[in-house]
């Protein structure tokens, strides 16, 4: 007992350093704004965490690109690249702290695709959390919540939450008899070829500055990976997995002291409502971090 609370804990640290990752790579993403496209900047994250992943590739060349299900491996990752993009144009337009609000409607959407797609039971408890979520994402994303949020940006949040959890599904599914490092090592690369004839048309070079911050999304998208993944091999996901909830404080601190972006009542209130959601929802599954990838 001492010894599983002692992994927990250890756990809980790691999830923590992920979120700081992700709030990491999201600050990134919004200090280089809305003047570099999504594709651009997601051509730099995948090309950055294909050079930190390299070694690992080296390594382990002669199974780690082994597949059983190639078209659903494709399937993933053009779903989670996608989902990159879109997350990338509304963290680049929103406040961190609702762009962060409105990813967490990722577990909701899941719940919903797990029900459809794997058959997986929707009781009243999951009912009774996905209308709390709604209320929240509602509240978020309100007139009343701040008068200047755009339309376009909050619609993209939620596709990018939807897109990141079909990935997980197909993750799910795939990791019957896959590797989480190849499905990791495959998202990269595909992602990487799926980005780069769009990053082209509105290709530009970077300032030793922005070439830092490009850089940095992928070295941080890796960081928040590799910690989650930790995390959850040290305790129960159960336990741990609540830890992801620092995102939001974190988002919400880092927007307020870098970007003067303080949250509205409304957008606090919701996003509250969108995390009890999330804990109603009681479940063992692990965050959907490897997803975005």
């Amino acid at each position: 007992m001492r010894a599983e609370r002692a992994g927990s804990w250890v756990g809980i640290g790691w999830m923590l350093a992920a979120a700081f990752f992700f709030t990491a790579e999201t600050v990134c993403v919004k200090l280089l704004g809305p003047l570099w496209p999504a594709p651009v900047q997601l051509l730099w994250r995948q090309a950055s965490a294909l050079i930190l992943m390299s070694p690992l590739i080296v390594a382990r060349r002669r199974t780690i690109f082994r597949v059983t299900r190639p078209s659903l491996v494709l399937l993933r990752s053009l779903t989670a690249v996608l989902g990159l993009g879109c997350s990338i144009h509304a963290i680049s337009h929103l406040p961190l702290a609702t762009a962060n609000a409105l990813s967490f409607t990722r577990p909701i959407l899941l719940a919903l695709m797990a029900a459809w797609f794997l058959g997986e039971r929707l009781d009243r408890r999951s009912a009774l959390a996905l209308a709390v979520g709604f209320a929240g994402v509602c509240l978020v994303a309100s007139p009343f919540s701040r008068m200047s949020l755009p339309v376009l940006p909050v619609i993209l949040a939620l596709a990018a939450a939807a897109s990141f959890a079909f990935s997980l599904v197909t993750v799910r599914a795939l990791a019957q008899d896959h590797a989480a490092d190849t499905l990791l090592v495959y998202g990269i690369i595909l992602g990487l070829l799926f980005v780069a004839p769009v990053a082209t048309i509105a290709w530009r070079w970077p300032q030793p500055g922005d070439a830092l911050l490009l850089s940095g999304t992928g070295a941080a998208s890796i960081g928040t990976i590799f910690c989650s993944v930790k995390g959850l091999a040290s305790g129960e996901a159960s336990i741990v997995g609540v830890a992801e909830y620092a995102r939001l404080p974190m988002a919400t601190i880092a927007g307020a002291l870098l970007f003067a972006d303080w949250p509205s009542g409304w957008i606090v209130v919701g996003g509250v409502l969108i995390l009890l959601s999330v804990a109603i929802m009681g479940s063992r599954r692990a965050p959907a971090f490897a997803a975005e990838a």
